[in-house]
């Protein structure tokens, strides 16, 4: 009896709230997009403004890195739990406390007084982003009809990209004509917009039957995400061998193998870990992830690679950024057409591959010290990154019944943030320890003074330079120098990183006409041991 109860239960609809007499499905999808590219954009404000964050708030690269990677982390921990009791309690009710604190968190971020209140205000800001983010694509598939379903999810991906350029270039501008504080104050603006299309346009949707509440799988996930990260980010300030990095990598990977069987023998986990297994579902999964520690990675070192070594000041740096976007605009509409002419696997392993050609390429020709040269490469980039981003989330949200498109929503959103924070910390902390090395063996029998202050960061060591009487000339160069040192290893690691994940996707994604049912994985649950 209990399992047919529990059989009604996974089969009953979500519960929507009575729409207008016609429901305006292109503002629902605007509104939605909007959202998804405000919170994805959020990630790399950070990115346009480090520079002067760095010399107005006198902080380390260390302290810089954690500026940048604590919204993505905090934003991963919590878009499970948050995704369940929006799930529950209401998805248009979630978006709204969602983008309320992301509004106020912004306002805090653009005053606060020094690193530490910047830190912690985007620690709010993550929390908002995680109540805001899972109901958006939640809504759009509860709401749209099967055959209008695959161009949505188009839209809302390209929504994300866009809207990550438009934050990058408007926290260039509003650094470059105000100050680095402007950037985060517009946004909380923005999210106020944001906020009125919501109530206006979106209806209540909700689907209590598999809100999914487990609060040991969300200390478990937190854990081992801000392990992995403190980790990865202090390993090359503190040393691989210290206790701060060791004891992060001891967390995380105790915290991580506890997470697994947890998943696997509660009755509603956090995250069905099974799902992965499935060749279909676990591989555009991965795909991902990878895509977006690549992305957010890349655009956490290009900002910085175009301030210290070329001496952009924020707009300068944001106008030169703009043309590498055309292989964004250019291919990410041609997707889904390559999807139905070539099927999604040949679509898929070609974008990877062409998104690590891009990085390699710019570790090694793009860094020439020629702008044109840097943006043919960056342009390669962003072409394999949209070529395959629209596929992967497709096969995500595809590869379960309509009936399971939160758990696909909370899976998609999961890979993309935790990737993004995974790949600034990664590659921020790969720059770090190629930066660090460098300014070591180029300064050695300087003063320890002056290698301290060129060693804390690329900022600090500009500021050095330009205050020291009759050696500020070497002091920049060797400042330029490591950081292209930095920027080669950080974008062959990216590069490697992703090359290895389009192996993987050729051997495991199943050819046209062999796809599996992952929501049969999922089925097997409600059946007795």
């Amino acid at each position: 009896m209990a399992r047919v109860v529990r059989r009604e239960a996974q089969r009953r609809p979500p519960l929507v709230s009575a729409p207008p007499r016609e429901v305006r499905y292109t503002w629902v999808l605007i509104a939605m997009a909007s959202v998804s590219g405000l919170i994805l954009g959020s990630v790399v404000l950070t990115s346009a403004t480090v520079p002067d964050i760095g010399k107005a708030l006198h902080s380390s690269q260390s302290q810089l890195q954690w500026v940048g990677d604590i919204y993505p982390v905090v934003l991963s921990a919590f878009l499970l739990p948050s995704g369940a009791l929006a799930d529950r309690y209401g998805r248009r009710r979630g978006l709204v406390l969602g983008l309320i604190l992301l509004s106020v968190s912004m306002v805090w971020s653009g005053w606060s007084q020094d690193v530490g209140q910047l830190i912690a205000s985007r620690a709010l800001a993550g929390i908002g982003g995680a109540f805001a983010l899972p109901p958006t694509l939640a809504t759009l598939t509860t709401m749209m009809a099967s055959d209008k379903r695959s161009q949505a999810i188009a839209i809302w991906v390209l929504g994300g990209m866009v809207g990550t350029f438009v934050c990058f270039f408007f926290a260039g501008v509003l650094t470059d004509y105000f100050w680095w504080g402007a950037c985060f104050v517009a946004t909380a603006l923005l999210g106020v917009a944001c906020i009125a299309l919501v109530i206006l346009f979106v209806p209540e949707t909700r689907d209590p039957a598999h809100a999914r509440m487990d609060p040991v799988g969300v200390a478990l996930s937190a854990i081992g995400i801000g392990g992995l990260v403190v980790a990865v980010t202090e390993g090359p300030i503190a040393g691989w061998d210290s206790g701060m990095t060791l004891g992060g990598f001891a967390l995380a990977l105790v915290a991580i193998v506890a997470f697994v069987p947890w998943e696997l023998h509660s009755p509603k986990p956090l995250l069905d870990v099974r799902l992965l297994r499935d060749p279909m579902f676990g591989t555009a999964t991965a795909t991902l992830f990878v895509l977006f520690i690549a992305d957010y990675g890349m655009f956490s070192l290009c900002f910085q690679y175009l301030a210290y070594y070329f001496g952009y000041s924020p707009l300068q740096s944001v106008v030169r950024f703009l043309p590498a976007t055309i292989g964004l605009v250019v291919f990410a509409p041609l997707a889904p057409m390559a999807v139905r002419r070539f099927g999604r696997r040949l679509v898929i392993c070609t974008g990877i591959d062409i998104c690590a050609i891009g990085m390699f390429l710019a570790a090694t020709w793009g860094s020439n010290g020629h702008y044109w040269t840097l943006t043919v490469c960056l342009t390669i980039f962003w072409s394999g990154v949209a070529t395959a981003l629209i596929p992967a989330t497709e096969t995500i949200i595809e590869a379960l019944p309509p009936a399971k498109q939160g758990v696909a929503s909370a899976v998609n959103d999961i890979a993309r943030e935790l990737g993004a924070a995974i790949g600034i910390a990664v590659l921020g902390s790969a720059f770090n320890a190629g930066y660090r090395n460098e300014v070591t063996h180029l300064l050695r029998g300087v003063s320890g003074s002056v290698v301290a202050s060129v060693r804390s960061s690329p900022a600090n060591g500009l500021v050095t330079a330009a205050q020291s009487r009759g050696d500020g000339a070497r002091t920049r160069s060797v400042v330029h120098s490591s950081v292209v040192s930095g920027w080669r290893v950080a974008l062959l690691t990216a590069a490697a990183i992703v090359a290895v994940d389009a192996i993987f996707v050729y051997i495991r994604f199943p050819r046209s006409g062999q796809e599996t049912q992952a929501a049969l994985l999922l089925d097997e649950k409600l059946e007795p041991a």
